[in-house]
């Protein structure tokens, strides 16, 4: 087991791509925080973990405030003792021009994609410091990386997680901690399952591997990140996306 006894938190852990990060870190003998403000669904995420062996807890957490942060740091301290790696995965993903969204709705999303990742770290890394090092994997995604219409906010803020990634790996490679970033593509996800059959159909006809990812694709993409395999790669933005910014293959 690559992740025995250590200690991951993954916010947006009540879904999606951070369930399916929390459960592949299980079965590799992590203990997790999965952390949401959807209380249920973490709780229900953590059910899933306990049936895999491993040990969890749920802490509801409204990433883009100061005090929960803090919050869910301190319970992962309280219950396991230590943080070795921290999982910046909760966002969201609206659609709209910056003619169309609301300036209420351009914060929201900053403060959910963007905000979150920078009080996740602030708020775990000193306590990273002192157990000696520790792995963080910011999660952004193919619009961090290139653009999409109607997607301001998002790819505006996701974006900015992928900088601001290799900035902090700048910063933090001293104290003996890795901070990397995957960008996934199109996976099935709560996200995803609004997408019409036939916008599915032209994405995937696209792609030069033609198919939906899976979060298993992305845990285990966290799994690398996050083990010693990957003890000396930070800064890294590791795309999973089926090819899918490779540029549009030919047909």
């Amino acid at each position: 087991m690559r992740l025995r006894d250590r200690v991951a938190i993954v916010t947006g852990a009540a879904s999606g791509n951070g369930r399916g990060i929390a459960l592949r870190f299980a079965e590799e003998g992590a203990k997790i925080v999965v952390a949401d403000l959807n209380l249920s669904g973490a709780e229900e995420t953590v059910q899933m973990i306990k049936s895999r062996g491993s040990e969890a807890i749920a802490v509801q957490t409204d990433v883009t405030s100061a005090a929960d942060i803090q919050r869910m740091v301190q319970a992962a301290c309280d219950h396991f003792g230590h943080i070795d790696i921290l999982v910046n995965n909760a966002g969201i993903s609206p659609v709209g021009s910056v003619t169309e969204i609301s300036e209420e709705e351009w914060d929201l999303v900053i403060s959910v994609d963007l905000k979150s990742v920078f009080l996740g770290c602030k708020y775990t890394i000193p306590v990273m410091i002192e157990r000696g090092g520790g792995s963080i994997i910011n999660i952004a995604g193919t619009l961090g990386l290139q653009a999409a219409a109607r997607k301001a906010a998002y790819c505006a803020a996701k974006a900015g997680v992928v900088n601001l990634t290799r900035q902090m790996a700048i910063d933090y490679g001293r104290d003996n901690i890795r901070i990397n970033c995957i960008c996934p593509g199109f996976v099935d996800t709560p996200l995803t399952a609004s997408f019409s059959d036939e916008a599915r159909r032209r994405l995937l006809a696209r792609l030069p591997i033609p198919r939906v990812g899976q979060v298993e694709d992305i845990g285990n993409a966290a799994v690398y990140l996050a083990s010693d395999e990957a003890s000396y790669v930070t800064g890294l933005c590791l795309v999973v996306d089926g090819g899918q910014t490779l540029g549009i293959p030919a047909r």
